[in-house]
């Protein structure tokens, strides 16, 4: 009997812990602050403003506190002027002192002090002495870089000097080579600053999984880090690559190949968009349907719009009103709400009478609709 009891408490507490890490935006009255989803506020309602995950130059304005969505478990935040980090029980672990800040990824975040740049950690150390060139972005261990005339290059993760800043354009580093732009050409450089593969391209994209897409005489096609191509240069049009599938234009029609080259989709749709968790949504006709990533068509084109597929569901519109169908393309919700969002994590926030809340994957109201905003559920852990 004691070890049931035991077992039980466990899974409460186990439930609970989990239960709390999975937080939402939302605004009450007039501020916005985070809750789980137990309708509990995690962060007090006390922030003037959110603002998307995209950096923001902002012009100085009075607010006295404006809160970001949150981004590698950590949420920035301006109080009047600068900018800080809190975490999700909204504890400030680094105080608000920097003019401009990126939000965190893999560790570590952009920020701008006074007239120079650097890059922190969560600690909020910097990795080395801040600079005066303006700091684009951090990634794969190297720093980004633009100077007075606009031109770009790269430093070390110790703050040392890989390149001048000599590119007219240039992406992050990926995969241990980054996307230049030198004398009107694009090429890849490595660590060291050196030519990978030599400037020869109109246009390129940086190394994802062992390809990067490239335009040469007119037409996109697929190369690997010794410049063969892997897909030839035989499209009008490549879309990136998401989980190993790539959407592809060829005499106006989209169709989609894997990362060899092979047909899985023949060229027939007027518009092909995002090969996300497993599916993608293809138009025809001016409706659209899904297919999988396999080739099999899940739903006929019939819709108005579709989305994405997230946690097992996805938003169709039909006679201008949203429902949900689940993966196996069969309608869960009916076509009711005017603008509701994905569902994570069990919910999605939807608006009735002006006011936002939560329904589970039935459509039945989890958290009642209460708030004047309600963003999508998030683990932050």
């Amino acid at each position: 009997m004691k070890k049931i009891a035991l077992l039980i408490l466990i899974t409460v507490i186990f439930y609970t812990a989990n239960s709390q890490e999975i937080l939402a935006f939302v605004r009450s009255d007039d501020y916005w602050g985070v809750i789980n989803q137990n309708n509990e506020f995690i962060i007090d309602s006390t922030f003037d403003g959110l603002y998307s995950t995209v950096f923001k130059y902002l012009t100085p304005s009075d607010r006295a506190k404006l809160i970001y969505h949150p981004s590698d478990n950590a949420i920035k935040f301006r109080n009047r002027n600068n900018y800080g980090f809190i975490d999700v029980q909204g504890n400030i672990f680094i105080h608000p002192e920097f003019d401009e800040a990126s939000d965190f990824m893999n560790g570590f975040a952009v920020v701008k002090q006074s007239v120079k740049y650097g890059v922190i950690d969560k600690h909020g150390k910097f990795l080395f002495e801040p600079v005066k060139s303006k700091i684009i972005d951090f990634s794969d261990g190297m720093v980004l870089i633009q100077s007075t005339n606009f031109k770009f290059g790269f430093l070390s993760s110790e703050g040392q000097e890989v390149t001048k800043a000599i590119f007219k354009e240039a992406l992050l580093f990926s995969e241990g080579l980054a996307c230049v732009k030198y004398k009107g050409k694009w090429g890849f450089i490595n660590k060291t600053g050196e030519w990978e593969i030599e400037p020869q391209y109109k246009e390129a994209k940086s190394f994802e999984e062992g390809l990067a897409l490239v335009i040469i005489s007119g037409k996109w096609g697929a190369i690997n880090q010794t410049g063969d191509f892997i897909i030839k240069p035989d499209y009008d049009k490549i879309q990136d690559q998401t989980e190993g599938i790539y959407r592809v234009k060829k005499n106006g029609l989209w169709g989609m190949i894997d990362k060899k080259g092979n047909t899985i989709i023949n060229q027939e749709f007027q518009h092909i968009k995002n090969c996300k968790n497993s599916f993608v949504r293809v138009k025809k006709n001016d409706l659209w349907g899904y297919y999988t990533h396999e080739g099999r068509k899940l739903t006929e084109c019939k819709f108005e719009r579709v989305e994405d597929f997230t946690d097992g569901m996805a938003r169709i519109k039909v006679n201008g009103l949203w429902g949900y169908i689940d993966n196996t393309g069969v309608i869960a919700i009916d076509c009711q709400f005017v603008n509701p969002s994905e569902f994570h994590y069990g919910l999605a926030a939807v608006k009735l009478n002006d006011k936002w809340g939560y329904i589970n994957k039935e459509g039945d109201f989890v958290i009642k609709p209460v708030y004047r905003n309600a963003e999508d559920f998030i683990r932050m852990d």
